[in-house]
């Protein structure tokens, strides 16, 4: 209490001062927090809050909005602020297209004189007519605060393996491995390698690096830091085994850290191998420093009953109720699934109930047409009510990608199609759980990226100013489409009555937030499909494409609104990278193909959209409008005055 003469003033009360919520409460407040902005705010009003927000409000606000992406078991309190920093900056960059590219080639190898064979002629070793197949794999190893990737890749028959920390404050360290296939006993083309795989340290046979090849060669190396490379176990059935399951030509390999079991696919036979268990029998004798393991089951998926006829086997993964899911060529029955019973595995066809919706039943096999699955992805799911483990994505050659839930009576829940490519076959595929999903085209070095178009948890449009025009440029779908118009709030948002200005509504269509494929540089000049995907985890900013002799990296670029730094210009020149690998730097092509979803009518697609190239430099923070796509997209295009784009025409609410 203040006197001052007759005058007496209470001092004005403080937030710290009042009552404060229940904690409970206040969670369910920072789980309605549309952006980092707002918590960040809410934190900086008073020390109590500040205390409540760092220990509880970002961790609320990152498991909110983010729900589906895995990340690591255990993050301290203090750090959950980077989290949501760097999943947000991130979430920005895919939907802006903020993207940088750079590849890496290796050496050319020479031609080596072999020894004479028995009739006196030299057997002279012949290199490849045509580049190797680079398979590649890539995982993140979490100690405390410290991050480190690995990537493994294997391009012919040698295998190189580079680990670095990762993180804002890394120093950027690399370490590469090289191992060398000759020094081995393999040769080019021969035992070229067809599968690798990463264990992490979750596996009870501890982290390691399993390597298949064309040969039917299947080998565990470590991954130790004094050890790495060094071949640990041979996994190879008994020479007794019977004919029909002998292991030849690797195509596949999955490892299921719950079961300490690595499945393997090769053409005409699944293997289960379980890892981390005393073997018995000596030492092999081939430069192996470990023993040989035999599968714990293998079977002929051909003699089975109930398996119709199929011309190889292709891809093989883990699902998360234990389930084996495999993907097969030219068969009636592309998807299968192999379900663990006390009499052993049972097998169970994909197909089920026919579904209502006459688009995804076009797509369906009819029983006379033989299909292929070039690649099978179990979905995180996980945020769902019994999602885990049920939910899975597969590419087929008829250019599609099927989304189906095993819970549902459809035998596809969901066709995802490029709208642009519609026929072009589909090959491997990445997700980031149920936000978004990579697919490599089969046939040419593009990436599509596709939206799942489930409601999304985070939206960086959201911390943009309102107004009455929409994000610029405005798409151009392969198919005619009007864009979409809205009738609520023109200029800014009615938070008393939920309703949003047009900006911020449009910006959430998905006419405004289009799927895309992104062009790989080719260093050789050579046609390539993509061969492999691998991400390292759901927060890596960093996605690796293995294509004919190349293997490209692709990296989400920060360049946030209030940021905006000048990017810097790709070298002209290729650098050296360590193991005699060359790297260039490269700028992206895009072009945008529509929502996605399957069309009822593939004659709908005939327009040819616009393809955006990046410019070495961003437009200065000056610009007028505002963009949904990334400032090296943008640059080299011209606008009037009034912000708009010579070909753009804002929508106006009717």
């Amino acid at each position: 209490m203040v006197n001052i003469g007759a005058l007496s003033l209470e001092e004005r009360p403080k937030l710290e001062s009042l009552p404060l919520l229940p904690l409970d409460i206040l969670l369910i407040i920072f789980s309605h927090l549309d952006t980092a902005r707002t918590v960040a705010s809410l934190g900086a009003t008073c020390k109590t809050l500040h205390k409540v927000v760092k220990s509880n409000g970002w961790r609320v606000f990152v498991r909110s909005h983010f729900p589906s992406l895995q990340l690591p078991a255990s993050i301290a309190d203090k750090d959950w602020r980077a989290w949501g920093r760097d999943l947000t900056w991130q979430s920005r960059a895919w939907d802006r297209r903020a993207f940088t590219l750079a590849t890496l080639v290796p050496p050319v190898k020479q031609q080596q004189q072999q020894p004479q064979n028995a009739r006196g002629h030299s057997n002279r070793f012949r290199a490849q007519t045509v580049p190797c197949h680079i398979v590649v794999d890539a995982k993140v190893k979490t100690e405390g605060r410290r991050r480190t990737e690995i990537v493994a890749w294997g391009a012919g028959e040698d295998v190189t393996v580079r680990s670095r920390q990762i993180g804002r404050s890394a120093s950027r360290a690399e370490q590469w491995t090289s191992i060398e296939g000759s020094s081995l006993g393999f040769t080019s083309g021969k035992d070229d390698v067809t599968s690798i795989y990463i264990l992490d340290s979750s596996a009870r046979a501890g982290a390691g690096l399993v390597v298949g090849r064309a040969s039917g060669d299947l080998r565990l190396h470590s991954l130790d830091p004094d050890s790495i490379g060094q071949a640990t176990a041979t996994l190879r059935p008994q020479v007794t085994a019977e004919p029909g399951l002998e292991q030849r030509e690797i195509q596949s390999c999955d490892f299921d850290s719950s079961q300490n079991t690595l499945a393997v696919n090769t053409k005409d036979s699944t293997l289960l191998y379980r890892l981390g268990q005393q073997q018995d029998g000596d030492r092999t004798s081939d430069g192996v420093q470990g023993p040989d393991i035999d599968p714990s089951e293998a079977l002929s998926l051909r003699a089975m009953p109930g398996s119709k006829p199929f011309k190889f086997l292709r891809s093989v993964k883990f699902m998360g109720n234990g389930d084996l899911a495999l993907g097969v060529a030219s068969s009636l029955e592309p998807l299968r699934y192999l379900t663990p019973t006390p009499s052993g595995l049972e097998l169970v066809s994909a197909a089920k109930m026919q579904p209502s919706d006459r688009c995804i039943e076009s797509y369906l096999n009819n029983g006379q047409e033989l299909e292929t699955v070039r690649d099978i992805l179990p979905v995180s799911a996980g945020s769902m009510a019994g999602g885990r483990g049920s939910v899975v994505l597969s590419s087929y050659d008829d250019g599609t990608v099927r989304l189906q839930d095993l819970r549902t009576s459809s035998a596809i829940d969901t066709i995802y199609q490029d709208h642009f490519e519609v026929m072009t076959p589909v090959g491997p595929l990445a997700a980031y759980g149920t936000e978004r999903f990579i697919a490599g085209s089969a046939r040419s070095a593009i990436l599509k990226i596709f939206d799942f178009r489930w409601t999304k948890g985070y939206c960086y449009t959201d911390a943009l100013p309102c107004g009455a025009a929409p994000l610029l440029p405005t798409p151009k779908p392969p198919t005619v489409v009007s864009p979409p118009y809205y009738s609520g709030v023109a200029g800014r948002c009615d938070h008393m009555s939920g309703r949003l200005c047009q900006r911020h509504a449009l910006s959430r269509t998905d006419f405004y937030r289009p799927n895309c494929s992104i062009y790989l540089p080719l260093v050789s000049q050579l046609a390539s499909p993509v061969y492999s995907l691998a991400k390292v985890s759901d927060s890596s900013p960093t996605v690796y494409a293995g294509l004919a002799g190349e293997l490209v990296e692709m990296n989400l670029r920060d360049s946030g609104e209030s940021r905006r730094e000048p990017a810097a210009k790709p070298k002209r020149q290729a650098k050296q990278a360590r193991a005699g690998y060359s790297y260039h730097e490269s700028l992206a092509n895009m072009l945008e193909t529509g929502d996605g979803i399957a069309l009822a009518d593939v004659s709908k697609s005939q327009r040819v959209p616009e393809i955006r190239k990046q410019a070495h430099h961003s437009k200065s923070a000056s610009m007028q409008g505002m963009y949904r796509l990334d400032d090296l997209f943008v640059s080299n295009i011209q606008y009037n005055q009034r912000g708009y784009a010579s070909d753009d025409r804002p929508v106006i609410a009717s």
